[in-house]
C-alpha cells in the first residue's frame, strides 16, 4: 500500500506540471514536426499558433497557465501573413504569451536577401556617365511566378535611397500649373531623356501633406517643362481642394522632386529597379562590400494580422521582446498617392459649386478616404498587446490598432525606420463615408477604446510619406497616451482626433499625459507637436514637453504650432494665433538656439540657455501666458494675461491676474514659472487674433485643461 501511494503521488506531480507547462519553443534550427518542446522546437510562428489553437480546441490541460510561445533568438522569414483569428483567442487566466527568449533578437520578417551581386560592365541605357564603374547589378528574387517588385531596400539595415534627382529632402519650386488641363510646370532639369523614363515619378510638397504621382508625359519647352500624370491620382490631384495641391505663398511656390529613373542614379547610396527585367542597380556606399553585405527587400506589405468581429473577437494575445522588421509600401507604384491629411489617401474628392452639408454649413471640401496598409493590422480585438517590441525597417503604417479594438497596451517599444506613422489608432471612416461627416457607428463597440500607449520611443519615422505622424489616433475614446518620446517627424508628433467638426463624435475622455515631443514639423507645415481635430469633451493635456519645431525649408509659411487645436476649438476656445520673434507663429525657443533665427536671445550655447544666469538677461517686450484652466463647454472664450516689459528673472514670482472672458467659466488660475525648460505654442486654425496679437513676441504656456 505504501509503493502504491508514492507512485499516486509521483503521477500527481507530473500532472500538475504538464498541466502549468503551457510552452511551445520555436527555433530557427527548428521543424514544424517537432513536439515543440525546448529540445525539440517549431520553425515557425505559425505552427506554433496551430499547436496552441489545438490545444484551446481540445481543451488541453497545457492552456490551463496560459500558453507561452518562446521564440529563440533568430530571424524567422514570413513568406505569408501570420494571421490570428478567434479561435487563437485566450482567456484571462489564460493567455497567449509570444516571447522572445532574448528581448529584441527574435524577429519576424517580412523580407527576403537580395544576391548575387555583380558588378556593371554591359552599361544599360541612361546610366550616368558618373556612376559607371561603380554600380552593381543583382537579379529581383522570384517569389512565386513573379518577379518581385518594391520600392524599399536596405542595405546592413540601413535603408537605402532610391534613385532621386536632388538630395534626400532636397526639393525645387514649382513655376505654375494648370487645374483644368492637369498639368505642373517646373524648371528643366539639367538631366536630358527623362521624356524617356517610363516609370519617373514626381513628389509634390502640400502644406500638410504630400502627393506621389506618376509620370505620364514629359515636355521639355526650353528652361520650362509641362508635366502630366497617369489616373487615379491626376484627377484627384488637382480637384481635391485642400491641401492645396500647388499653392504660392510669402516664400514661393509649391516645391517638387523627381524620383525612380535610373538617369538619376548619381550618387552613392541609391538604387533603381528596372522595369520588366527586374534587375536592381546599386551605387555601394564607401566601404561596402556587397558579396558579404546583406541586403533586404521586402516582400510583405503586412507581416501580422488580427481579425475579429463584434462577436468574436480575438482575445488576451500579448506579444513581448518581439521584432517586427521589413514591410513594403507599395501602393504609390501602382496609384499615386494622394492625401488629405496624416497619410490617409484619397479615393475621390472635390470642392462644391455651393458649400454646405447638413452636418457642417460651411464645408466646401468632399473627401472619401483609405487608410495605408500596416505592418501590424489589429481588427475586432480586445486584450492584443505589445510589451518591450521593436518595430523597425516597415514601408508605411507600423502598428495600427483599426476598428473596434478595446482594453489594449502598448508599452516600452521602439518605433524606428518607418516610412508612414509610427502607431495608428481608431476608425478614420473610409469608403463611403464622407470624412468631414462625425462618425457615429449605431454600435458604440466600434470605437477603438481603452487603449494605453506609454513609455515608447517613436523616432525617424514619417520616412516615405511625410505627412505621417508619430502617434496617430482617429475616432477614439478613454484613449491614453502618456510618457512616450515622439522624435524627428516630418510633420506633427501626437494626433489625436478626425472630422474637423463641432458636433458629436463619440470622441472623450481622451489623455495625453508628460510626453515628449521634439524635432517636429521637418519637412511639411501647419504642423504640431500635439495635434487635435474635432470635439473631444472630457480630455485633457498635461504636463507635455514640447521643443525643436524644425524649420521645414519648403513651407510656404510658417503656419507650425507647438499645440495646435483644430477644427473644434476655432469655435470653442479661441486660445491664439501667435506671431513670435521668429517672423512667424513660432516661439524664440531657448532651446533651438543654434539656428542663427534665434541669436536675439544672445544666448551661448543651446545647453547654457537652460541656466538661469543667461535667462536674467532676456528683455521680453510683451508675454502672453495661457494660465492653468479649465474651460467648460462654452463659445468664444478669451483667456488672455499680459506682463509687459519684465526681464525673464521675473518669472520665478508666483501672482494672480485678472483674466477677461467671454462666457467662460475659469474653475482656478496659477501662474509660477521658474525656468524657461518647458515652452510651447498653442494654435488653431481660426485666424480672428492674428491682428490683435501679432506684437507678441514670446510665449509661455502653463498646462490647460479644456475639452478639446
Amino acid at each position: 500500500m505504501e509503493y502504491r501511494l508514492s507512485i499516486s503521488i509521483i503521477a500527481l506531480l507530473c500532472t500538475v506540471n504538464f498541466a502549468f507547462a503551457g510552452e511551445i519553443w520555436v527555433s530557427v534550427t527548428g521543424n514544424d514536426k517537432h513536439a515543440g518542446t525546448r529540445e525539440m522546437p517549431l520553425r515557425t510562428v505559425a505552427q506554433a499558433l496551430k499547436q496552441a489553437r489545438e490545444w484551446r480546441r481540445l481543451s488541453d490541460p497545457a492552456v490551463e497557465g496560459g500558453i507561452n510561445i518562446r521564440l529563440e533568438r533568430g530571424i524567422y522569414p514570413q513568406d505569408e501573413i501570420l494571421f490570428l483569428r478567434p479561435e487563437d483567442s485566450g482567456t484571462e487566466d489564460s493567455p497567449t504569451v509570444i516571447e522572445a527568449v532574448e528581448p529584441g533578437k527574435a524577429v519576424l520578417s517580412g523580407g527576403i536577401r537580395v544576391t548575387g551581386w555583380k558588378p556593371v560592365t554591359d552599361f544599360p541605357a541612361g546610366l550616368p556617365e558618373v556612376a559607371r564603374g561603380k554600380v552593381w547589378v543583382a537579379d529581383a528574387p522570384e517569389i512565386g511566378n513573379r518577379i518581385l517588385e518594391f520600392r524599399q531596400l536596405w542595405v546592413n539595415g540601413e535603408k537605402a535611397i532610391r534613385t532621386t534627382w536632388l538630395a534626400p529632402g532636397e526639393m525645387k519650386r514649382i513655376l505654375d500649373f494648370d487645374t483644368e488641363k492637369r498639368e505642373i510646370w517646373v524648371p528643366t532639369p539639367a538631366i536630358k531623356g527623362l521624356e524617356n523614363e517610363s516609370r519617373l515619378e514626381m513628389t509634390v510638397h502640400q502644406r500638410w501633406a504630400i502627393a506621389i504621382l506618376r509620370v505620364k508625359d514629359w515636355e521639355v519647352q526650353g528652361e520650362r517643362t509641362r508635366v502630366t500624370f497617369h489616373q487615379p491620382e491626376s484627377r484627384l490631384e488637382f480637384q481635391h481642394p485642400w491641401p492645396q495641391p500647388v499653392i504660392g505663398g510669402e516664400k514661393g511656390n509649391s516645391s517638387f522632386t523627381l524620383g525612380n529613373a535610373i538617369r538619376l542614379l548619381d550618387r552613392p547610396g541609391e538604387w533603381y529597379q528596372e522595369y520588366p527585367s527586374g534587375k536592381i542597380y546599386y551605387w555601394p556606399k564607401e566601404n561596402v562590400d556587397l558579396s558579404t553585405t546583406e541586403v533586404v527587400a521586402p516582400v510583405l506589405e503586412t507581416l501580422l494580422e488580427v481579425d475579429g468581429s463584434l462577436e468574436r473577437t480575438v482575445s488576451y494575445i500579448s506579444f513581448k521582446g518581439v521584432s517586427f522588421e521589413y514591410a513594403s509600401w507599395n501602393r504609390p507604384s501602382l496609384y499615386g498617392h494622394v492625401t488629405l491629411q496624416g497619410g490617409m489617401y484619397l479615393k475621390d474628392a472635390y470642392k462644391l459649386a455651393v458649400p454646405g452639408l447638413p452636418e457642417k454649413a460651411e464645408l466646401e471640401n468632399q473627401a472619401w478616404i483609405e487608410r495605408p496598409g500596416a505592418a501590424l493590422q489589429i481588427r475586432g480585438a480586445r486584450q492584443i498587446n505589445f510589451s518591450g517590441c521593436t518595430f523597425k525597417h516597415l514601408g508605411a503604417t507600423g502598428l495600427d490598432y483599426e476598428w473596434a479594438v478595446n482594453n489594449c497596451r502598448v508599452e516600452g517599444c521602439l518605433f524606428t525606420d518607418i516610412g508612414g506613422t509610427a502607431l495608428a489608432l481608431g476608425a478614420f471612416p473610409a469608403g463611403g463615408f464622407e470624412t468631414h461627416v462625425p462618425y457615429m457607428p449605431e454600435d458604440e463597440r466600434e470605437y477603438c477604446s481603452d487603449i494605453r500607449i506609454a513609455n515608447n520611443l517613436i523616432t525617424e519615422v514619417t520616412n516615405e510619406d511625410w505627412g505621417c505622424v508619430g502617434i496617430g489616433a482617429g475616432y477614439v475614446r478613454n484613449m491614453t497616451i502618456e510618457h512616450n518620446e515622439v522624435s524627428y517627424v516630418n510633420y506633427s508628433g501626437i494626433c489625436v482626433g478626425w472630422g474637423w467638426t463641432p458636433l458629436d463624435s463619440g470622441m472623450k475622455n481622451n489623455r495625453i499625459h508628460a510626453n515628449y515631443v521634439h524635432h517636429f514639423a521637418l519637412q511639411l507645415y501647419d504642423a504640431g507637436g500635439l495635434y487635435t481635430l474635432s470635439n473631444q469633451p472630457s480630455s485633457e493635456m498635461t504636463a507635455n514637453r514640447i521643443e525643436q519645431l524644425g524649420n521645414a525649408p519648403y513651407a510656404t509659411n510658417d503656419r507650425a504650432f507647438y499645440i495646435y487645436f483644430d477644427a473644434w476649438f476655432a469655435h470653442q476656445l479661441e486660445l491664439c494665433v501667435l506671431r513670435c520673434a521668429r517672423k512667424w507663429y513660432h516661439i524664440a525657443n531657448v532651446l533651438h538656439t543654434r539656428n542663427e533665427e534665434y541669436q536675439t536671445l544672445e544666448a551661448k550655447t543651446e545647453t547654457a540657455m537652460r541656466t538661469r544666469s543667461i535667462l536674467a538677461g532676456i528683455e521680453i517686450p510683451i508675454i502672453k501666458f495661457l494660465i492653468h484652466a479649465t474651460c467648460m463647454n462654452l463659445v468664444k472664450q478669451f483667456l488672455i494675461a499680459f506682463l509687459t516689459n519684465r526681464s525673464a528673472d521675473d518669472f520665478a514670482n508666483a501672482w494672480e491676474e485678472h483674466v477677461g472672458a467671454l462666457h467662460c467659466l475659469v474653475v482656478g488660475i496659477l501662474l509660477h514659472v521658474e525656468r524657461l525648460d518647458f515652452l510651447w505654442i498653442v494654435g488653431h486654425d481660426d485666424w480672428t487674433f492674428e491682428v490683435l496679437l501679432n506684437k507678441i513676441s514670446f510665449v509661455l504656456a502653463a498646462e490647460v485643461h479644456t475639452p478639446f
